[in-house]
């Protein structure tokens, strides 16, 4: 009877560890917001951990504690992360004597913490007359960084620049670790102006702009950016014994791989050449089901106004990834280009290596699983920059089958995102001197800067070359003509030339009257001797 309850124990204790598969009829969105498993709402839709709540005024919530999801949840690709607001008033009291407070932020679970040093993350802290502590206490409970913040009387206070966050009235902490849970140490710093209350944020270090009047009302989530909460599995410490558990095992696709991650945990991506949802059975699927390396005949290239070129591309046959598929929406006019349902396209660069974006509706960034393969967000608002492969270029170019760079005048650049400088994949450009499609056989074509005065300057004579060109010295005696785009006799010398030419005219035709009226004398002379000497003979 042990044996067999130890056994049936035994069984509880496994199906218990089992990663739950999400069931067939999950919800995959709540408002504007979607999502995607391991992430999931209501029992057996999510993996342990990862729970949200879709609230009555359609806010994605995770965990608990609760903390509201900015936007798309990112649930696979080369980035494990997501966007939440961690933002927070206190009253601390007033006057001078009042000694230490302490307030706290807790995360919404294990498998989360707040992104450290490489995701330029910072703590700021708004008030006036206090010194602010900030200890790891998810952690070794070590002190993390302190700042203090003064302020001084209102007329100052409101003449204060946007964005100076220097220790009046605002000062930050850079975050150099990962923090799952933290406290905020508040002691008063001397005399001076105060406040009773004390506000505090985390977001990117160059996203959160303090304004002076953020000091008169309690800080807003609705008005702040969001902080990046980075997630992994955290079953397991690192992937070398996750694998070695098969039956705890997240990585449920094949084609998919583990990653170690810097919080403790791993991740899972698909492998090279697939995309997909890795924590998924058959999750991970090839590129080439639905990608091309060359489009095919006659594939669409406009949307509207709207360019499309390849790689990216509208149709099966179009497109050279599917998270390279636009939708060509015909029903406004004229049609639009979307990306997904709540993002539109306005503009696509193949040079720039750049997506120019607008939003169909409110808060929040609609990527889906896209935003994690082969896109990454850029400094400039309205803009997500691009990748066509998520290998590195030392990478991609070790596999000329599979390597988009097909144009004989083409190089790789390396793409990585501008908020956490983590790498993304890489694009395609013609080289220097090229211009055009670098995706397509014999795309990127010679420029002709000779035709092209106004951005290749050359004040001389021109010659065109393959990728380049050569500016000549217009010859001794010429000037450049800037509208003429020709070599032409300098006006000075001109005017000499003219000049001294006029001169020796009018010498010349003095110098043969003067030969003609010798002549004539010398002949007049002989005509008298001749006369003289008939006369006289006779």
């Amino acid at each position: 009877m042990v044996l067999i309850m130890a056994a049936l124990l035994s069984m509880v204790v496994t199906l218990l560890a089992v990663p739950a598969a999400a069931a067939t009829d999950c919800r995959t969105s709540c408002g504007l917001n979607d999502f995607s498993y391991p992430f999931g709402i209501g029992p057996g839709c999510s993996l342990q951990g990862f729970n949200l709540t879709c609230d009555a005024k359609k806010r994605l919530l995770l965990g608990s504690p609760n903390v509201t999801v900015d936007y798309t949840i990112l649930a696979s690709g080369s980035v494990s992360a997501l966007a939440v607001y961690v933002a927070r008033t206190v009253q601390i009291g007033s006057g001078a004597g009042t000694g230490t407070f302490s307030t706290s932020w807790e995360g919404p679970g294990t498998p989360f913490a707040i992104s450290g040093a490489a995701a330029n993350m910072s703590l700021f802290v708004l008030g006036c007359g206090v010194t602010a502590t900030l200890l790891d206490r998810g952690g070794t409970g070590a002190v993390v960084g302190n700042c203090s913040v003064v302020c001084a009387g209102d007329e100052v206070m409101r003449r204060l620049p946007d964005g100076l966050c220097v220790g009046l009235g605002c000062c930050r902490i850079d975050l150099s670790v990962h923090l799952r849970a933290f406290t905020l140490n508040i002691s008063r710093a001397g005399d001076g102006v105060s406040r009773d209350k004390l506000s505090f944020l985390v977001a990117g270090r160059d996203k959160y702009t303090f304004r002076t009047s953020d000091l008169e009302h309690d800080i807003d989530v609705d008005m702040v950016p969001p902080a990046r909460l980075d997630w992994a599995i955290p079953d397991q410490p690192d992937c070398g014994r996750a694998m070695d558990d098969r039956v705890t095992y997240a990585c449920v696709s094949n084609q998919s791989e583990c990653r170690n991650s810097p919080i403790g945990g791993y991740t899972c991506h698909c492998s090279r050449g697939f995309s997909g949802n890795p924590y998924v059975v058959d999750g991970c699927t090839p590129d080439q089901v639905y990608g091309s390396n060359q489009p095919k005949d006659n594939c669409p290239t406009m949307c509207g106004n709207v360019s499309v070129p390849f790689p990216f591309g509208t149709e099966l046959g179009c497109f050279a990834r599917i998270n390279l598929y636009l939708t060509c929406n015909p029903g406004s006019s004229p049609a639009i280009l979307q990306m997904t349902e709540h993002l539109v396209v306005t503009d696509i660069s193949i040079n720039k290596g750049v997506l120019r974006i607008q939003k169909l509706s409110d808060p929040g960034d609609f990527l889906g699983d896209r935003s994690t393969t082969l896109y990454s967000f850029s400094e400039e608002s309205g803009m997500l920059k691009w990748a066509v492969d998520n290998s590195t270029c030392k990478e991609a170019m070790l596999n000329k089958n599979e390597y988009r760079c097909v144009s004989a005048r083409s190089d790789c650049v390396d793409v990585t995102d501008d908020r956490t400088s983590n790498h993304v994949g890489y694009r395609c450009k013609c080289s220097s001197g090229f211009q055009g499609n670098p995706y397509l056989q014999d795309g990127c074509t010679d420029i002709n800067e000779c035709l092209q005065p106004d951005k290749y300057t050359c004040n001389g004579i021109c010659q065109n070359s393959l990728g380049s060109f050569t500016c000549s010295r217009c010859p001794h005696g010429t000037d450049f003509d800037r509208t003429a785009r020709k070599c032409k006799t300098s006006d000075v010398i001109l005017g000499v030339t003219i000049g001294l030419s006029s001169a020796g005219g009018v010498l010349f035709l003095a110098v043969i009257v003067v030969i003609i009226i010798h002549r004539w004398k010398k002949d007049a002379q002989k005509q008298l001797r001749r006369r003289y000497f008939r006369k006289n003979k006779d």
